[in-house]
C-alpha cells in the first residue's frame, strides 16, 4: 500500500491508520497504538500484521465496491470448467460498532472466521463465488486476501437498513459491467387482494460476464427470512415478482441465467432430508418466470441425493447443538436457465464445516463444462414436465432420480394380459 496521501488523508481512515505522518508504512503495534488518539481510531490486526482502522469515517463509501472494475486475466480454478458458489456465511461482520442483534466479535474471532471461510472457500475452488450476511467492502477484502488476492470483491448497496446485511461476489472472472440492483417495488397480495403494503427486493445484485462467447447473468438474491410465517411468505412471494422480471427480460435479451443464494424456502419439486415442502410460491414463481406453466429455470440440486440435499441448519429446540437427523434443511437454492442445464456436468453441497461454529449454512456450488457451453443446445422442457405429476412416483437412490409413469406401467400390464388370454384360447382348446 502507498502512502504518498498520506498527509492529506482524513484521521480514521485506512491510509492515515496504516502510515505514519512521516508516509512510512506501520509495521508493529506499539507505533499503531501510540497514543490515545490512535488507539481510539485504529486498531493492530496481529492476524494481517497491519494497522486497520476501527471505523472509516462516513466520508468514504464502505459498502460499494469497488469504486473501478479491475480486469482480470481469465484463469479458471479448473481448465474448461466454470464454477460457482453460494453461500450464506452467517454475519460476516468486522466487529466494529456492529449493532444489535449483530453478534459481537472482538478482532480475534473476526480474523478466526475469516480464516474458517477463506478454508471452506478454497476446497471449493469457485470462479464465481456469491454471498450473505456479509457486512461490507473490508470484510470482503480480507476475505480475498485469505484467498491469495486472486479475487475481486464486488458489492453494491442494499436496502436492509435494520440488519445492515449485504449480498457480495468474490470473482477472478472480469464481469462485463458493474454491478447493478433494482428499484422495483410491488404490493403485497393475499389471496388476490392487495394489502396496502410494499416490499422491495432489500438484498439482491445483478451480475453480467462473457462466458465462452455467450452473455450470462448472475442474480444473487437473499429472501425474507422465516419459511413459514404467512407476513414473511408475502414478503417473500412480493420478492419473488420482482425477481421474476429481472430473470425474464435477461431470458428476452437471449442471455443464460443463474439466480443463487439464500432463497429462504422450499421446492416442491426438489425436496431435502426433512421433507418439508413450502406454503409459498416462491421457487415455482422463480422458476417459471412468466407464469405460463413450463419452467424456464432448473433447480440444479436436483442432481444431489436426497439425503445429501441440505444446505441450513435449523435449531429447532434452540439447544445450540446440530442434530443431524432432525435439523437439516435445504433453503438455498441454485437455479439455472434451461439453455444452460445440459452444460452443467458437476453439483455438490460441501458439508465439512461444523454448522455451531462457523455458518449455520453450507455452501453451494455447481460447474459448467464450457466446451459444452459453447456448443450446447437449449434444454426444452416438454409439456409432461409442465402438468401435475399425478400419474408419476419418485424415489432417489444415490446420485440419480428416478420416475415411475403408472401410464404406462398400465400399458404394458394390459398387452400382457391380452396375450395371456390369446394364448390361452390357442394352445388351451388344442388349435
Amino acid at each position: 500500500m502507498s502512502c504518498d496521501e498520506r498527509p492529506q488523508a482524513t484521521r480514521g481512515s485506512e491510509v492515515w491508520c496504516r502510515c505514519n505522518s512521516r508516509g512510512h508504512l506501520i509495521s508493529a503495534v506499539h507505533s499503531c497504538e501510540a497514543d490515545a488518539n490512535r488507539q481510539r481510531f485504529c486498531y493492530w490486526s496481529r492476524e494481517l500484521s497491519s494497522c486497520l482502522p476501527r471505523q472509516a469515517p462516513t466520508t468514504e463509501n464502505q459498502v460499494d465496491c469497488p469504486k473501478a472494475l479491475q480486469s482480470l486475466p481469465t484463469t479458471l480454478h479448473r481448465p474448461g470448467l466454470l464454477t460457482l458458489a453460494a453461500w450464506n456465511v452467517e454475519w460476516l461482520f468486522d466487529g466494529i460498532n456492529d449493532p444489535l442483534p449483530v453478534p459481537q466479535m472482538d478482532a480475534a474471532k473476526v480474523s478466526s472466521k475469516i480464516q474458517a471461510v477463506a478454508a471452506v472457500l478454497q476446497e471449493i475452488g469457485a470462479d464465481i463465488i456469491h454471498f450473505a450476511e456479509v457486512e461490507n467492502c473490508r470484510i470482503l477484502n480480507l476475505v480475498a486476501e485469505r484467498l491469495n488476492g486472486s479475487y475481486n470483491p464486488l458489492m453494491i448497496s442494499g436496502t436492509d437498513t435494520h440488519l445492515r446485511q449485504q449480498v457480495a461476489l468474490l470473482t477472478s472472472v472480469s464481469p462485463t459491467a458493474s454491478l447493478t440492483r433494482s428499484a422495483e417495488r410491488v404490493e403485497l397480495v393475499a389471496h388476490g387482494r392487495g394489502q396496502g403494503e410494499s416490499t422491495g427486493l432489500s438484498k439482491h445484485l445483478i451480475a453480467d460476464f462473457s462466458i465462452a462467447g455467450r452473455q450470462l447473468e448472475i442474480l444473487g438474491l437473499h429472501l425474507k427470512a422465516q419459511p413459514h410465517q404467512p407476513d414473511a411468505r408475502l414478503k417473500r412471494e412480493g420478492q419473488a415478482r420482482i425477481a421474476q422480471s429481472i430473470i425474464r427480460k435477461a431470458l428476452e435479451m437471449g442471455k443464460d441465467v443463474i439466480v443463487l443464494g439464500d432463497l429462504n424456502d422450499f421446492d416442491s419439486e426438489v425436496l431435502g432430508p426433512s421433507g418439508e415442502v413450502p406454503t409459498s410460491s416462491v421457487l415455482r414463481m422463480l422458476k417459471d418466470v412468466d407464469d405460463d406453466g413450463r419452467p424456464d429455470l432448473w433447480n440444479a440440486l436436483s442432481r444431489i441425493p436426497v439425503a445429501e440435499r441440505y444446505s441450513s441448519w435449523y435449531d429447532r429446540n434452540h439447544d445450540g447443538r446440530f442434530q443431524y437427523g432432525t435439523e437439516r434443511e435445504l433453503i438455498d437454492h441454485v437455479l439455472v436457465s434451461n439453455s444452460l442445464r445440459n452444460a452443467v456436468v458437476d453439483v455438490g453441497i460441501l458439508h465439512r464445516h461444523d454448522p455451531t461454529i462457523v455458518s449455520d449454512h453450507w455452501p453451494l456450488w455447481i460447474r459448467i463444462n464450457l466446451e459444452a457451453l459453447a456448443s450446447a443446445t437449449p434444454y426444452h422442457s416438454s409439456a409432461e414436465e409442465t402438468r401435475p405429476s399425478s400419474r408419476k412416483l419418485m424415489t432417489s437412490v444415490p446420485g440419480r432420480d428416478i420416475f415411475i409413469d403408472f401410464t404406462a406401467a398400465w400399458g404394458v400390464l394390459a398387452a400382457g394380459l391380452l396375450l395371456v388370454i390369446w394364448c390361452s384360447k390357442r394352445f388351451g382348446s388344442g388349435e
